[in-house]
């Protein structure tokens, strides 16, 4: 969209645009609103921080998270506590499960097995999954994860929000 366009659209002068493009001025709450409704934008769209919204995080710079008396690992892929999601990946040893009690937390999980099998049990229920299942729930749900096949379980797992 060209500058007179936008300034049409956002019943702003062309010249007004260019000096908010370049920093010179800084536009109202009304303006900016106008703005962003003639490029089809939310307000916030112009407050984001463009530096983190491309963060790249290769596989050699991922965070690991090992747990005492435990054959769990998890490899941080995305879990920042701003995000709306955190995305790990898990490997959960033969015989191991995440914890010795069933446990809740506030918001969802989804996980998807990539290698082995991973039973997830609630109170009220042992769903097992195999490579290439999946299952979405409420973390509000107590529950727990145990690798009940007989090699590493490795699992993705995304949860909402992150809390790890």
């Amino acid at each position: 969209m060209s500058s007179k366009e936008l300034s049409e659209r956002a019943s702003v002068t062309a010249s007004y645009i260019s000096q908010v493009e370049n920093g010179i001025i800084t536009p109202s709450i009304d303006t900016l609103r106008n703005i962003a409704k003639a490029l089809e934008v939310p307000v916030f769209h112009f407050f984001l921080d463009e530096d983190n919204f491309n963060k790249v995080v290769s596989s050699s710079d991922r965070e690991i998270v090992e747990f005492p008396n435990v054959d769990l690992k998890y490899e941080i892929i995305s879990s920042n506590l701003k995000n709306k999601i955190g995305v790990m990946i898990g490997k959960l040893g033969v015989n191991s499960q995440t914890t010795k009690e069933l446990r809740s937390h506030a918001g969802e999980e989804c996980i998807l097995v990539i290698q082995g099998e991973l039973q997830v049990e609630t109170l009220s229920n042992k769903i097992i999954l195999k490579k290439d299942d999946s299952i979405h729930f409420d973390s509000c749900i107590p529950h727990r994860f145990v690798n009940t096949g007989s090699e590493t379980c490795e699992f993705y797992l995304i949860l909402s929000p992150p809390s790890f």
